[in-house]
């Protein structure tokens, strides 16, 4: 017991009288940095390899909790724990486990195989080699190739589509890897089997199936599957058919259709499907021939030339000989069409050249409600003919109708054996014209002649300006 540090000088490095909540008194203690033990004061705090007699002045490094020898050294140190080991000066964990965490290599002693210390999404655990990956929790190398010994599939990736690890019955049932299944091997490949239509491929085995229309073909810089020589590809379907049928042969797909010339379709007729003419071409004296050929187009035969309504007569026009669709009689070409010819007075029309069935009636006219064929200009009809109109004062005439050529002619009349217009009831003739007779008194007048609407007042003469009987 004490009451204040000077009473603390028996023991070295107990220097200080403290309260002991213990006993409940103030008792000399050790200083700062010392503990007690067996009524002395001992360092506290020791680090790893420091000098000790006891484990608890072992904590100044973590996990150095221990006094012991280390291999051949005679004093006691502070130590790492069991279960750790010493690096750089700290003790970490041992005989970490695959996928434990870890600061460095020399931990991963736990799994087999797993004997590296890595990063993984940011932090260091014990992970397999480069060369190795983990199969239930064992380390086992990979990259193995074909017919390489192994244990796991998983193993097998040294060669691509060869992931089965499986005994092979020509090497007494040893583990070796294998082409996947799907797969077939080739030299020291393996290649896919049961390949499609234009699939890639490498080899014809790729390609060929129970019926062996298949072959690997090099088409467009790619070798791909293709059906071989004599049968096309459905594409549909996805299988080879048959080529080379001629028209009217059975067939599936159009393809197949190639033996005669224009005939590349396959239709279905008579519930059975047939190497048919393309559209556009009909069977023509056995051959697929063109048809909806128009106007003037290139023909062999008239059943080609329907392409143009009223042109199906295919005849020599050229001078080379070639014959071409062309209208048939009694019809004319009109922009590209056949139209009617030899159209009659008021019979429809649509150009000029139509209107020949009538004399002088020749003139396609819009009327009311359409274009009919019409009397030429200054003709008319009259008497179901086309007569001349317009004609003047003493022109040769058969209608009054015609006789509209001067004012007041309308009269068709017989003047000293012939026929002329001449002016009307009522008019005299009077240079060329016609002009009122029987002028009244005080009626304007031009001759004498007009003046015998008045007895005795036969003459014409001038009055205020004008000419006055």
């Amino acid at each position: 017991m004490c009451t204040y540090d000077g009473q603390c000088s028996v023991t070295n490095n107990a220097s200080r009288c403290l309260y002991n909540e213990t006993e409940e008194r103030r008792v000399c203690s050790c200083v700062k940095g010392y503990l007690v033990s067996s009524s002395k004061c001992i360092p506290d705090g020791l680090l790893l390899h420091g000098f000790c007699t006891e484990n608890m002045q072992c904590t100044g490094t973590e996990n150095a909790n221990k006094c012991t020898r280390d291999r051949d050294e005679v004093q006691l140190s502070c130590q790492c724990n069991d279960g750790y080991i010493e690096i750089n000066s700290t003790c970490y964990k041992s005989n970490r486990r695959l996928h434990e965490s870890c600061y460095s290599s020399e931990q991963c002693k736990g799994s087999t195989g797993a004997n590296e210390c890595n990063y993984k999404d940011g932090v260091k655990i014990c992970s397999c080699p480069e060369d190795k990956d983990n199969f239930k929790g064992t380390c086992l190398k990979v990259g193995l190739t074909l017919d390489e010994a192994c244990w796991a599939g998983g193993q097998c990736t040294g060669t691509p589509n060869s992931g089965v690890c499986m005994a092979d019955q020509g090497k007494d049932g040893k583990l070796i890897c294998q082409c996947s299944p799907g797969f077939i091997k080739h030299n020291d490949s393996c290649f896919q089997e049961n390949k499609e239509l234009f699939e890639e491929c490498m080899i014809n085995a790729q390609c060929s199936r129970r019926l062996k229309k298949r072959v690997c073909t090099e088409t467009r810089g790619r070798k791909v599957c293709m059906c071989k020589r004599g049968y096309v590809e459905d594409n549909k379907s996805m299988k080879c058919r048959k080529g080379n049928k001629k028209i009217n042969g059975s067939c599936v797909i159009n393809q197949q259709c190639n033996a005669t010339e224009n005939a590349n379709t396959c239709r279905l007729a008579e519930n059975t499907s047939k190497c048919s003419c393309n559209d556009g071409f009909d069977l023509i004296d056995g051959k697929c021939l063109k048809i909806g050929r128009k106007l003037f187009e290139k023909c062999s035969r008239h059943e080609q030339c329907n392409g143009t309504n009223n042109a199906m007569n295919c005849t020599d026009l050229n001078e080379d000989n070639k014959k071409v669709c062309f209208c048939h009689r009694d019809y004319l070409d009109f922009k590209g069409r056949c139209i009617m010819a030899s159209r009659k007075l008021n019979e429809k029309c649509e150009t000029d050249q139509q209107c020949t069935g009538t004399e002088k009636g020749n003139t396609c006219r819009l009327t009311s409600d359409s274009s009919k064929c019409s009397c030429n200009d200054r003709f008319d009809f009259i008497d179901g003919k086309c007569v001349k109109t317009g004609l003047k004062l003493y022109e040769p005439c058969i209608s009054h109708k015609e006789c509209n050529g001067t004012d007041f002619a309308g009269n068709c009349t017989k003047i000293e054996n012939n026929t002329i217009c001449f002016c009307q009831d009522g008019y005299l003739d009077f240079k060329s014209k016609c002009i009122k007779a029987n002028r009244k008194l005080n009626e304007s007048c031009k001759v004498n002649e007009q003046c015998k609407g008045t007895e005795n007042a036969n003459t014409c003469q001038y009055k205020e300006g004008k000419r006055w009987d």
